[in-house]
């Protein structure tokens, strides 16, 4: 597993990157599927498929995690 070495302002600026990226992913899926301009006329939509995207890494990020975790766990058990 791979340390967190970044300082808090490393981290804040990924998070305003991340952010970003949903934002941008959002509002194109949006005017994709429903048509340009979409997005721009139901923010609130776009809030909540942004919050979505966010959530599922974030889900997915502590799921991998856990499966490193229980990997290696599993390894130093037999081991012993």
């Amino acid at each position: 597993m791979t340390a967190i070495t970044s300082n808090y302002e490393s981290l804040s600026n990924q998070a305003d990157k991340a952010a970003e990226n949903y934002l941008g992913s959002a509002i194109h899926l949006l005017n994709k599927h429903f048509g340009e301009g979409y997005a721009k006329e139901n923010p609130v939509l776009v809030g909540q498929l942004v919050y979505a995207m966010a959530t599922d890494f974030q889900s997915m990020a502590l799921a991998k995690t856990m499966t490193d975790l229980s990997d290696k766990l599993a390894y130093i058990l037999a081991a012993n």
